[in-house]
């Protein structure tokens, strides 16, 4: 089994890797991994119009992140983009935000080719996996040009999402038969 790229190293001792965007000759653009804060996620996520969540709830998403990239020009946070999954057959792409003014300019090709790279050096000799994404309507375009095929295909039913929000301090969930009941650990708190 091949060790992830950057397992065990301190985010801050990992080396930023300077890319060229071959749009914008010249200019630098840097990638750092998994270096993205919580106050830096949230500044990339407004800088699209998206409604944030809150700062607890990304330390915890960050934590749980296989990977993440944030694109640079200069010191200036232009982009960013986590992987979640399993590691083994499925990866998906999460919080996938480049800044509007650097849009159509090539970074959001170079955050993706990073996290293309990353999953190839993770998995084993000879595996395929699934990478997958919701984009936004915009984004369709930018997507297939990667190599993404929109769903639903010949074979394919579209993606689907469920947004989920928490009942509080512990919840019962019907399954089949029986009730289940699930401690969030927070009761009491």
């Amino acid at each position: 089994t091949k060790q992830r790229p950057g397992a065990g190293v301190p985010a801050k001792t990992r080396k930023r890797k300077d890319r060229t965007n071959p749009k914008r000759k010249g200019i630098p653009m840097n990638i750092t991994y998994n270096t993205l804060t919580p106050d830096l996620f949230l500044e990339l996520y407004r800088s699209v119009g998206w409604e944030p969540p809150g700062t607890e709830q990304v330390k915890t998403a960050l934590r749980h992140t296989l990977v993440s990239f944030t694109a640079y020009d200069g010191s200036y946070p232009v982009g960013m983009v986590r992987l979640i999954g399993d590691g083994g057959m499925s990866f998906y792409i999460k919080d996938f935000a480049v800044r509007p003014s650097y849009q159509s300019k090539g970074v959001g090709s170079l955050l993706l080719n990073c996290l293309e790279k990353y999953i190839c050096d993770c998995i084993s000799d000879g595996w395929t996996v699934s990478l997958e994404l919701i984009s936004t309507k915009q984004a369709v375009s930018f997507y297939q040009k990667n190599g993404f095929e929109q769903r639903p295909g010949e074979q394919d039913g579209p993606g689907m999402m469920k947004m989920i929000r928490s009942a509080g301090t512990g919840r019962k969930e019907v399954r089949g038969n029986g009730i289940f009941e699930f401690d969030t650990g927070k009761a009491g708190k």
